[in-house]
């Protein structure tokens, strides 16, 4: 997991003050391309996975693992249920079963300078929304950025890494 966080970490700032970086041979000020955005099919794995990741349901699973468990399954690579079975916001579970709530999440995407395609492999984010339901009770979880690191499969793009982290603005408001 950690090269997963360096692969990101180190594609996600390949520019930081768009205007006013130049390369070699340019003049100084001369405005440089925005990145590229991520692919559509890329956008809308990532989408799909942490959207199942974090789906969990307390009146039928015991624990959010569960969830990570069947999203890897789903869209990862062999061996990703393992690598991120601890990673993500459980800390709200026991609440989520004494209501023996399910979560319901929604994305948007995270543009903030994505890595570009690199041969087989790429990255994608997005910000999860959750709101935790059961019958008469209604409860908003703090927002997460999600960041998925991807490889190029036979059949498409598989899952090779999740990042979560709290939302810029979660508890604002």
């Amino acid at each position: 997991m950690l090269a997963t966080l360096v692969v990101l970490a180190g594609t996600a700032c390949s520019h930081t003050n768009p205007g006013t970086t130049h390369h070699d041979g340019e003049e100084p000020g001369t405005p440089i391309a925005a990145p590229a955005p991520v692919p559509a099919d890329v956008q809308q794995q990532c989408t799909r996975f942490v959207t199942a990741a974090l789906s969990v349901d307390a009146a039928t699973d015991s624990g959010p693992g569960e969830a990570r468990q069947r999203a890897a399954d789903q869209f990862g690579i062999p061996g990703l249920a393992q690598q991120i079975g601890g990673e993500g916001r459980d800390n709200g579970w026991e609440q989520l079963a004494a209501h023996r709530a399910h979560v319901e999440v929604t994305t948007e995407p995270v543009g903030d300078d994505p890595p570009p395609v690199r041969g087989d492999e790429t990255g994608a984010g997005v910000k999860a929304s959750r709101v935790a339901i059961a019958e008469g009770w209604r409860q908003s979880l703090d927002p997460l950025v999600a960041y998925c690191s991807l490889r190029r499969d036979g059949g498409g793009w598989k899952i090779t890494g999740l990042t979560l982290s709290d939302a810029p603005d979660a508890g604002a408001g």
